[in-house]
């Protein structure tokens, strides 16, 4: 968990720079081409527009002027050569409106402003600026009524210098700011799956690393593999208070003789007697049922919904194997077993049918001393 939670900062944190940095880089050069373009545009404009057009021009009337068409004709020019979506000269009047002088587009177009038309009041604030003889450089993408554009303002001047109109540049920005926004959405989702994945990733390596067998010490037997008494006793409790008891049967099983293996032969021999009785109790029973070694010597085999038949068959199959594997290895396997069913009425947990198992388990084991 921890080596999860500090990838997980580590990558949400590296992300994030990245993402931050590339995202504003890349905004700002947009931004910054846009600019250089539109000053450009302007230049041009400024040098060769006819200024007499910012006086005569008031209404639509006069479009008919020399002035007007000489304009209209260089803006229409600039507008297809360099790609802008609007184009157009403005002025103040001297009732302080602010309208349309000569408009780039296409006199064909519904779109299309005649000379004396208002000026959308949601951009009245930034041509006054410009008539205050300032260029307006947006900073960010515009979002209007018309769509997403970028659009800048520079005063136009005459020969004296002074202010006496305003020219307009807009770019078309759908594209861009779809693709910013598209890019603020998934780079986010594309760090969180990325985090997600590291994380797991960590947490595989590091259980690779410091357990190759993905073993859960806590609840395993170190020497056999097996659940261990711990496993053994939180199963038990946890059986016990889903009252399912009356299905559950359990077999006790002890392996015969390993005192004097250890005395006779040491210990490791004894861990190999242990080590292949467990491997005969597994490979019977298989993954059906659970088997733990809570002790030395000592087994138990939890099966639920097994009538006794079931649990006969298995206890002969485990005596079967131990004959069948005497008879190639040198240690002579011996295990005492003994099982009991739950039963209500003998039993108030399923830890007094355990201890019935194992009351049975140590008969066998005498009968066993007897006859030894």
């Amino acid at each position: 968990m921890q080596v999860s939670i500090l990838t997980a900062i580590i990558v949400i944190i590296s992300s994030s720079c990245v993402y931050f940095f590339n995202y504003q880089l890349t905004y700002n050069d947009m931004i910054y081409t846009l600019s250089e373009r539109s000053r450009r545009i302007y230049e041009y404009a400024e040098k060769n527009i006819d200024k007499d057009t910012f006086t005569e021009i008031n209404s639509k009337e006069d479009q008919s002027k020399n002035s007007y068409k000489s304009s209209k004709t260089l803006l229409e020019s600039i507008k297809n050569t360099t790609g802008v979506m609007y184009l157009y000269t403005a002025k103040k009047t001297k009732d302080g409106s602010l309208v349309y002088v000569v408009d780039g587009l296409d006199s064909s177009r519904s779109d299309f402003r005649n000379a004396g038309d208002l000026i959308e009041k949601e951009i009245w604030g930034d041509l006054n600026k410009a008539l205050d003889n300032n260029i307006l450089l947006p900073k960010k993408i515009k979002a209007t009524s018309w769509g997403y554009i970028f659009i800048s303002y520079f005063p136009i001047h005459n020969n004296d210098g002074e202010v006496v109109g305003v020219i307009g540049i807009e770019f078309e920005a759908n594209h861009q700011y779809n693709t910013f926004k598209f890019i603020s959405i998934v780079t986010p989702l594309i760090a969180l799956l990325t985090c997600l994945i590291s994380a797991l990733v960590a947490v595989v390596l590091f259980k690779r690393i410091s357990n190759p067998t993905y073993t859960d010490f806590a609840n395993t037997d170190y020497l056999t593999g097996l659940k261990n008494r711990n496993a053994f006793e939180i199963d038990m409790n946890n059986l016990n208070n889903l009252n399912i008891k009356k299905l559950i049967s359990i077999i006790s099983i002890d392996l015969d003789g390993l005192k004097k293996i250890n005395d006779k032969f040491g210990h490791q021999t004894g861990d190999l007697y242990i080590k292949h009785a467990s491997k005969i109790i597994r490979d019977v029973i298989a993954k059906k049922h659970v088997v733990y070694r809570v002790g030395g010597d000592e087994y138990i085999v939890i099966l639920k919904n097994s009538s006794h038949e079931e649990i006969n068959t298995i206890i002969n199959n485990i005596n079967l194997k131990i004959i069948e594997e005497n008879s190639t290895n040198e240690l002579k396997l011996s295990m005492s077993i003994g099982y009991a069913v739950f039963d209500d009425k003998l039993d108030v947990s399923l830890f007094d049918t355990y201890h019935r198992a194992d009351s049975q388990m140590y008969d066998n084991k005498r009968k066993f001393k007897t006859r030894d």
